[in-house]
Protein backbone atom coordinates (compact mmCIF):
# COMPACT_ATOMS: atom_id res chain seq x y z
CA UNK A 1 0.00 0.00 0.00
CA UNK A 2 3.04 2.04 0.80
CA UNK A 3 4.63 1.54 -2.91
CA UNK A 4 1.30 2.83 -4.22
CA UNK A 5 0.90 5.73 -2.59
CA UNK A 6 4.66 6.88 -3.86
CA UNK A 7 3.73 5.71 -7.13
CA UNK A 8 1.10 8.08 -7.00
CA UNK A 9 2.71 11.33 -5.67
CA UNK A 10 4.83 10.62 -8.48
CA UNK A 11 2.59 10.54 -11.25
CA UNK A 12 1.01 13.82 -9.31
CA UNK A 13 4.37 15.36 -8.85
CA UNK A 14 4.93 14.78 -12.66
CA UNK A 15 1.98 16.71 -14.00
CA UNK A 16 3.34 20.37 -14.39
CA UNK A 17 -0.06 21.42 -15.91
CA UNK A 18 -1.90 20.95 -12.46
CA UNK A 19 0.95 22.13 -10.00
CA UNK A 20 1.54 24.91 -12.59
CA UNK A 21 -2.19 25.71 -11.77
CA UNK A 22 -1.81 25.92 -7.69
CA UNK A 23 -0.09 28.35 -5.54
CA UNK A 24 3.65 27.15 -5.14
CA UNK A 25 3.58 27.88 -1.51
CA UNK A 26 0.54 25.15 -1.27
CA UNK A 27 1.51 22.55 -3.53
CA UNK A 28 5.24 20.90 -3.56
CA UNK A 29 6.90 18.14 -5.58
CA UNK A 30 8.80 16.49 -2.74
CA UNK A 31 7.54 14.55 0.13
CA UNK A 32 8.81 16.69 3.20
CA UNK A 33 9.84 15.41 6.84
CA UNK A 34 6.85 17.31 8.98
CA UNK A 35 8.56 18.34 12.75
CA UNK A 36 6.09 19.55 14.80
CA UNK A 37 6.10 23.34 15.60
CA UNK A 38 7.96 24.30 19.05
CA UNK A 39 6.13 27.35 19.59
CA UNK A 40 3.41 28.04 21.28
CA UNK A 41 -0.44 27.50 19.83
CA UNK A 42 -2.34 27.53 23.55
CA UNK A 43 -2.11 29.14 26.42
CA UNK A 44 -0.99 25.34 29.05
CA UNK A 45 -1.69 27.86 32.60
CA UNK A 46 -4.72 29.54 33.09
CA UNK A 47 -4.32 32.94 32.08
CA UNK A 48 -6.59 36.20 32.44
CA UNK A 49 -5.77 37.71 28.52
CA UNK A 50 -5.17 35.83 25.60
CA UNK A 51 -3.99 37.45 22.22
CA UNK A 52 -3.67 35.90 19.05
CA UNK A 53 -2.88 37.70 15.51
CA UNK A 54 0.52 37.32 13.59
CA UNK A 55 2.22 39.73 15.40
CA UNK A 56 3.79 38.96 19.04
CA UNK A 57 5.07 42.75 19.57
CA UNK A 58 1.76 44.28 18.98
CA UNK A 59 0.76 41.32 22.11
CA UNK A 60 2.67 42.45 24.42
CA UNK A 61 2.32 46.38 23.57
CA UNK A 62 -1.19 45.96 24.13
CA UNK A 63 -1.29 44.11 27.61
CA UNK A 64 1.20 46.80 28.72
CA UNK A 65 -1.47 49.04 27.51
CA UNK A 66 -4.29 47.39 29.15
CA UNK A 67 -2.53 47.06 32.32
CA UNK A 68 -1.31 50.74 32.82
CA UNK A 69 -4.26 52.70 31.57
CA UNK A 70 -6.92 54.08 34.01
CA UNK A 71 -9.67 53.84 31.92
CA UNK A 72 -12.06 51.13 32.17
CA UNK A 73 -12.70 49.01 29.24
CA UNK A 74 -15.62 46.26 28.50
CA UNK A 75 -14.91 43.62 26.78
CA UNK A 76 -16.37 45.04 23.32
CA UNK A 77 -14.07 47.89 24.00
CA UNK A 78 -11.02 46.10 24.11
CA UNK A 79 -12.14 43.85 21.08
CA UNK A 80 -12.46 46.75 18.82
CA UNK A 81 -9.41 48.55 20.27
CA UNK A 82 -7.61 45.44 19.16
CA UNK A 83 -9.58 45.50 16.02
CA UNK A 84 -8.21 48.91 15.04
CA UNK A 85 -4.14 47.67 15.84
CA UNK A 86 -4.96 45.14 13.09
CA UNK A 87 -5.34 47.59 10.59
CA UNK A 88 -1.73 49.05 10.86
CA UNK A 89 -0.16 45.61 10.87
CA UNK A 90 -2.11 44.57 7.42
CA UNK A 91 -3.27 47.46 5.26
CA UNK A 92 -3.57 45.54 2.15
CA UNK A 93 -6.68 42.83 4.41
CA UNK A 94 -7.58 45.05 7.30
CA UNK A 95 -8.01 48.49 5.39
CA UNK A 96 -10.73 50.35 5.93
CA UNK A 97 -12.36 48.90 2.99
CA UNK A 98 -12.42 45.23 4.26
CA UNK A 99 -14.91 42.71 4.84
CA UNK A 100 -14.97 41.98 8.62
CA UNK A 101 -16.43 39.08 10.05
CA UNK A 102 -16.64 38.53 13.92
CA UNK A 103 -17.71 35.55 16.78
CA UNK A 104 -17.93 37.24 20.13
CA UNK A 105 -19.13 36.05 23.48
CA UNK A 106 -20.29 38.19 26.47
CA UNK A 107 -21.97 37.78 29.58
CA UNK A 108 -24.90 38.80 27.33
CA UNK A 109 -24.56 35.97 25.03
CA UNK A 110 -23.39 34.67 21.65
CA UNK A 111 -23.40 37.22 17.96
CA UNK A 112 -21.68 36.52 14.79
CA UNK A 113 -21.20 39.23 12.71
CA UNK A 114 -20.61 39.58 9.38
CA UNK A 115 -19.80 43.65 7.74
CA UNK A 116 -19.67 44.00 3.88
CA UNK A 117 -21.10 45.76 0.82
CA UNK A 118 -21.55 45.79 -2.31
CA UNK A 119 -20.32 48.97 -3.09
CA UNK A 120 -16.57 50.32 -3.50
CA UNK A 121 -17.00 53.52 -1.42
CA UNK A 122 -17.81 51.68 1.34
CA UNK A 123 -16.09 51.03 4.88
CA UNK A 124 -16.82 47.55 6.04
CA UNK A 125 -14.54 47.27 8.41
CA UNK A 126 -14.73 50.98 9.96
CA UNK A 127 -18.91 50.71 10.31
CA UNK A 128 -18.68 46.91 11.80
CA UNK A 129 -16.38 48.28 14.86
CA UNK A 130 -18.84 51.23 15.14
CA UNK A 131 -21.88 48.74 15.34
CA UNK A 132 -19.92 46.91 17.74
CA UNK A 133 -19.63 49.55 20.39
CA UNK A 134 -23.31 50.40 19.53
CA UNK A 135 -24.16 47.10 20.16
CA UNK A 136 -22.45 46.68 23.69
CA UNK A 137 -23.43 50.24 24.64
CA UNK A 138 -20.17 51.41 24.56
CA UNK A 139 -19.23 54.66 26.64
CA UNK A 140 -16.65 55.06 23.76
CA UNK A 141 -16.77 56.48 20.10
CA UNK A 142 -14.53 54.61 17.65
CA UNK A 143 -12.78 57.99 17.32
CA UNK A 144 -12.01 58.17 20.93
CA UNK A 145 -10.76 54.59 21.15
CA UNK A 146 -8.65 55.43 18.12
CA UNK A 147 -7.17 58.62 19.57
CA UNK A 148 -6.13 56.47 22.84
CA UNK A 149 -4.07 54.42 20.74
CA UNK A 150 -2.65 57.44 18.43
CA UNK A 151 -1.60 58.70 21.50
CA UNK A 152 -0.21 55.48 24.39
CA UNK A 153 0.11 52.65 21.64
CA UNK A 154 3.92 52.47 20.37
CA UNK A 155 4.79 51.65 17.12
CA UNK A 156 5.60 47.77 16.74
CA UNK A 157 4.49 47.50 13.69
CA UNK A 158 6.45 45.38 11.27
CA UNK A 159 5.71 43.42 8.18
CA UNK A 160 5.28 39.95 7.96
CA UNK A 161 5.95 36.79 5.85
CA UNK A 162 2.60 37.08 4.43
CA UNK A 163 2.95 40.91 4.04
CA UNK A 164 6.38 40.82 2.69
CA UNK A 165 5.46 38.59 -0.04
CA UNK A 166 2.18 40.77 -0.75
CA UNK A 167 4.40 43.31 -1.25
CA UNK A 168 6.80 41.41 -3.04
CA UNK A 169 4.41 40.39 -5.52
CA UNK A 170 2.89 43.89 -6.19
CA UNK A 171 6.51 45.72 -6.13
CA UNK A 172 5.73 46.85 -9.82
CA UNK A 173 2.36 48.36 -8.97
CA UNK A 174 3.22 49.57 -5.66
CA UNK A 175 7.21 51.94 -7.06
CA UNK A 176 4.50 53.34 -9.88
CA UNK A 177 2.41 54.94 -6.69
CA UNK A 178 4.17 58.06 -4.96
CA UNK A 179 2.62 57.44 -1.80
CA UNK A 180 2.72 54.00 -1.88
CA UNK A 181 6.32 53.81 -3.01
CA UNK A 182 7.61 56.45 -0.40
CA UNK A 183 5.86 54.43 2.84
CA UNK A 184 6.52 50.43 1.37
CA UNK A 185 9.74 50.75 -0.60
CA UNK A 186 13.50 51.03 0.28
CA UNK A 187 16.13 51.47 -2.55
CA UNK A 188 14.57 49.80 -5.12
CA UNK A 189 13.06 47.10 -2.69
CA UNK A 190 9.40 46.75 -1.21
CA UNK A 191 9.87 46.31 2.61
CA UNK A 192 10.83 42.57 3.99
CA UNK A 193 9.69 40.48 7.37
CA UNK A 194 10.72 42.16 10.72
CA UNK A 195 11.04 45.23 8.94
CA UNK A 196 9.05 48.86 10.49
CA UNK A 197 5.42 49.54 8.96
CA UNK A 198 4.43 53.27 8.67
CA UNK A 199 2.50 54.41 11.61
CA UNK A 200 -0.90 54.90 10.82
CA UNK A 201 -2.73 58.09 12.64
CA UNK A 202 -6.04 56.33 13.35
CA UNK A 203 -7.91 58.86 14.88
CA UNK A 204 -7.36 61.28 11.75
CA UNK A 205 -8.28 58.30 9.46
CA UNK A 206 -11.77 57.61 10.44
CA UNK A 207 -12.26 61.51 10.73
CA UNK A 208 -11.16 62.21 7.42
CA UNK A 209 -13.04 59.30 5.71
CA UNK A 210 -15.74 60.94 3.87
CA UNK A 211 -19.54 60.22 4.47
CA UNK A 212 -20.47 57.17 2.26
CA UNK A 213 -23.94 56.42 1.71
CA UNK A 214 -22.80 53.16 0.31
CA UNK A 215 -25.01 50.17 2.50
CA UNK A 216 -23.56 48.34 4.42
CA UNK A 217 -25.00 44.42 5.06
CA UNK A 218 -24.88 43.00 8.36
CA UNK A 219 -25.43 39.31 8.08
CA UNK A 220 -25.77 38.00 11.93
CA UNK A 221 -27.91 34.27 10.48
CA UNK A 222 -25.91 30.89 10.92
CA UNK A 223 -26.90 27.53 9.31
CA UNK A 224 -27.65 25.06 12.27
CA UNK A 225 -26.62 21.16 11.35
CA UNK A 226 -27.14 18.55 13.94
CA UNK A 227 -24.11 16.46 13.29
CA UNK A 228 -23.29 12.41 13.60
CA UNK A 229 -22.12 12.92 16.99
CA UNK A 230 -25.20 15.13 18.38
CA UNK A 231 -23.14 17.82 18.37
CA UNK A 232 -24.85 21.12 17.26
CA UNK A 233 -23.12 22.98 14.54
CA UNK A 234 -24.18 26.82 13.77
CA UNK A 235 -21.75 27.71 10.67
CA UNK A 236 -21.99 30.39 8.16
CA UNK A 237 -22.34 28.00 5.45
CA UNK A 238 -24.40 24.70 4.84
CA UNK A 239 -22.49 22.26 6.44
CA UNK A 240 -24.90 19.44 5.11
CA UNK A 241 -23.67 20.12 1.37
CA UNK A 242 -20.26 18.39 2.53
CA UNK A 243 -22.46 15.63 3.64
CA UNK A 244 -23.31 14.90 0.10
CA UNK A 245 -20.15 15.56 -1.57
CA UNK A 246 -21.19 19.35 -3.07
CA UNK A 247 -18.26 21.12 -2.13
CA UNK A 248 -18.26 25.20 -1.95
CA UNK A 249 -14.25 25.45 -3.92
CA UNK A 250 -14.15 28.97 -5.06
CA UNK A 251 -11.58 29.85 -7.83
CA UNK A 252 -8.86 31.71 -5.36
CA UNK A 253 -7.61 30.98 -2.22
CA UNK A 254 -9.60 32.96 0.25
CA UNK A 255 -6.63 34.71 2.44
CA UNK A 256 -7.57 36.30 5.48
CA UNK A 257 -6.17 38.61 8.69
CA UNK A 258 -7.34 36.58 11.73
CA UNK A 259 -7.00 37.80 15.41
CA UNK A 260 -9.03 37.77 18.55
CA UNK A 261 -8.89 38.43 22.13
CA UNK A 262 -9.65 36.69 25.53
CA UNK A 263 -10.58 37.07 28.72
CA UNK A 264 -12.62 36.72 31.66
CA UNK A 265 -15.22 38.48 30.36
CA UNK A 266 -15.44 37.09 27.25
CA UNK A 267 -13.91 35.48 23.45
CA UNK A 268 -13.71 37.33 20.61
CA UNK A 269 -12.42 35.73 16.84
CA UNK A 270 -12.28 38.02 13.74
CA UNK A 271 -11.28 37.67 10.10
CA UNK A 272 -10.50 40.72 7.98
CA UNK A 273 -10.24 40.06 4.08
CA UNK A 274 -10.94 42.06 0.69
CA UNK A 275 -10.31 40.82 -3.07
CA UNK A 276 -9.30 43.09 -6.06
CA UNK A 277 -7.07 44.92 -4.24
CA UNK A 278 -6.65 48.48 -6.17
CA UNK A 279 -2.94 50.12 -5.68
CA UNK A 280 -4.45 53.40 -4.54
CA UNK A 281 -4.88 54.39 -1.28
CA UNK A 282 -8.18 54.98 0.89
CA UNK A 283 -8.08 58.58 1.78
CA UNK A 284 -4.42 59.99 2.34
CA UNK A 285 -3.74 57.09 3.96
CA UNK A 286 -1.29 54.26 3.69
CA UNK A 287 -4.63 51.58 3.21
CA UNK A 288 -4.88 49.84 0.22
CA UNK A 289 -8.58 50.28 -1.20
CA UNK A 290 -10.30 47.01 -2.20
CA UNK A 291 -13.93 45.11 -2.55
CA UNK A 292 -15.28 43.41 0.59
CA UNK A 293 -17.71 41.32 -1.29
CA UNK A 294 -15.99 38.25 -1.61
CA UNK A 295 -16.04 34.98 -0.56
CA UNK A 296 -15.83 34.61 3.47
CA UNK A 297 -13.23 32.75 5.60
CA UNK A 298 -15.56 30.07 7.29
CA UNK A 299 -16.61 30.29 10.86
CA UNK A 300 -18.68 27.29 12.75
CA UNK A 301 -19.75 27.30 16.62
CA UNK A 302 -20.29 23.85 17.86
CA UNK A 303 -22.26 22.87 21.66
CA UNK A 304 -23.07 20.27 23.15
CA UNK A 305 -26.78 19.65 24.09
CA UNK A 306 -25.78 17.17 27.40
CA UNK A 307 -22.86 19.91 28.18
CA UNK A 308 -23.98 23.55 28.23
CA UNK A 309 -20.60 24.45 29.76
CA UNK A 310 -18.66 22.95 26.46
CA UNK A 311 -18.22 25.45 23.17
CA UNK A 312 -16.08 25.04 20.51
CA UNK A 313 -15.84 27.98 17.65
CA UNK A 314 -13.10 27.11 14.73
CA UNK A 315 -12.19 29.53 11.96
CA UNK A 316 -10.96 28.48 8.69
CA UNK A 317 -9.38 30.75 5.77
CA UNK A 318 -6.29 30.46 3.80
CA UNK A 319 -7.82 27.51 1.42
CA UNK A 320 -10.07 27.72 -1.60
CA UNK A 321 -12.11 25.77 0.65
CA UNK A 322 -12.01 26.30 4.18
CA UNK A 323 -15.26 24.88 4.75
CA UNK A 324 -13.90 21.89 3.91
CA UNK A 325 -11.09 21.81 6.33
CA UNK A 326 -13.79 22.07 9.13
CA UNK A 327 -16.18 19.50 8.07
CA UNK A 328 -13.24 17.00 7.79
CA UNK A 329 -11.98 18.27 11.64
CA UNK A 330 -15.29 16.91 12.47
CA UNK A 331 -15.34 14.08 11.01
CA UNK A 332 -12.25 13.08 12.70
CA UNK A 333 -14.27 13.21 15.83
CA UNK A 334 -13.77 16.56 17.76
CA UNK A 335 -16.68 15.72 20.00
CA UNK A 336 -14.40 13.13 21.93
CA UNK A 337 -11.68 16.45 22.34
CA UNK A 338 -11.95 17.12 26.49
CA UNK A 339 -9.35 19.69 26.50
CA UNK A 340 -7.01 22.37 24.21
CA UNK A 341 -3.85 20.06 24.08
CA UNK A 342 -6.15 17.49 22.45
CA UNK A 343 -8.05 20.19 19.58
CA UNK A 344 -4.77 21.48 19.42
CA UNK A 345 -3.35 18.21 18.51
CA UNK A 346 -6.74 18.06 15.91
CA UNK A 347 -6.12 21.13 14.20
CA UNK A 348 -2.34 19.47 14.11
CA UNK A 349 -3.62 16.77 12.25
CA UNK A 350 -2.65 15.98 8.30
CA UNK A 351 -5.55 17.90 5.79
CA UNK A 352 -6.82 16.97 2.49
CA UNK A 353 -8.53 19.25 -0.11
CA UNK A 354 -11.16 17.66 -2.79
CA UNK A 355 -10.93 19.92 -5.75
CA UNK A 356 -12.99 19.42 -8.93
CA UNK A 357 -12.20 20.13 -12.68
CA UNK A 358 -10.56 18.12 -12.94
CA UNK A 359 -11.56 16.04 -9.50
CA UNK A 360 -8.53 15.44 -7.88
CA UNK A 361 -7.43 15.28 -3.44
CA UNK A 362 -4.69 17.97 -2.29
CA UNK A 363 -3.06 16.26 0.68
CA UNK A 364 -1.02 16.65 3.54
CA UNK A 365 1.71 12.93 3.29
CA UNK A 366 4.27 14.62 5.45
CA UNK A 367 1.70 14.69 8.81
CA UNK A 368 -0.41 11.66 7.83
CA UNK A 369 -1.01 8.36 9.64
CA UNK A 370 -0.55 5.12 7.70
CA UNK A 371 -4.77 4.63 8.57
CA UNK A 372 -5.43 7.97 7.28
CA UNK A 373 -2.93 7.29 3.80
CA UNK A 374 -4.72 4.05 3.42
CA UNK A 375 -8.28 5.75 3.75
CA UNK A 376 -7.13 7.86 1.17
CA UNK A 377 -5.64 6.21 -1.35
CA UNK A 378 -9.27 3.51 -1.57
CA UNK A 379 -10.80 6.72 -3.32
CA UNK A 380 -9.26 5.69 -6.33
CA UNK A 381 -8.76 8.95 -6.97
CA UNK A 382 -5.36 11.04 -8.75
CA UNK A 383 -3.63 12.53 -4.97
CA UNK A 384 -1.17 15.68 -5.20
CA UNK A 385 1.22 16.54 -2.34
CA UNK A 386 0.97 19.54 -0.35
CA UNK A 387 3.40 20.79 2.54
CA UNK A 388 0.13 22.58 3.96
CA UNK A 389 -3.62 23.31 4.08
CA UNK A 390 -5.79 25.92 5.48
CA UNK A 391 -5.38 28.02 8.53
CA UNK A 392 -7.61 26.84 11.37
CA UNK A 393 -7.88 28.76 14.75
CA UNK A 394 -10.26 27.69 18.04
CA UNK A 395 -11.77 28.99 20.36
CA UNK A 396 -12.35 25.93 23.51
CA UNK A 397 -14.33 26.88 26.69
CA UNK A 398 -15.91 24.17 29.00
CA UNK A 399 -16.03 23.97 33.20
CA UNK A 400 -11.83 23.94 33.32
CA UNK A 401 -10.54 26.01 30.76
CA UNK A 402 -10.83 28.74 28.50
CA UNK A 403 -8.26 28.98 25.48
CA UNK A 404 -7.75 30.48 22.19
CA UNK A 405 -5.80 27.87 19.66
CA UNK A 406 -3.84 28.68 16.79
CA UNK A 407 -2.56 26.51 13.81
CA UNK A 408 1.12 25.78 13.30
CA UNK A 409 1.09 26.48 9.56
CA UNK A 410 1.05 29.91 9.60
CA UNK A 411 3.07 32.77 11.43
CA UNK A 412 -0.16 32.80 14.37
CA UNK A 413 1.02 33.93 17.66
CA UNK A 414 -0.33 33.98 21.12
CA UNK A 415 0.77 36.24 24.14
CA UNK A 416 -0.69 34.52 27.39
CA UNK A 417 -0.68 37.32 30.57
CA UNK A 418 -1.86 36.14 33.79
Amino acid sequence: MRVSFILLLFFASSCAYFINNFDQNRLSQDISTYKPSNKKLYCEQKSELQLVNSNIESQKAFSNFLEKTKLKFTFADKAVLWSLIQMNLRPDLASPTSKLQIFIQTKDGFDYFHFYSKEQSAHPYIYGLQHILKKYKSRYSLIKLAALLDQNFPNVFTVNKDFEDFLSKNEQRIASHPLFKKEYMRADETLKENEKIPRIKLSKLIRELPKSRAKIKINESLFEHKTDSNMIASCNYDMKLYNSSIYLIHEDFIRSHLFGIKTNQGSFLASSTQRKVKFAPVGSSIFFKGESQTRSAAFCSFKSPKDKDKKLWLVSSESRDPGQHIYHILEYGIKSKTSPKEISELIAFSRHLFLEDPTRLIFESNRSSKQQLDGLLKLNLPIYNARKLGNVWAMYKDKNDHNIIIDDRTDGQITCTK
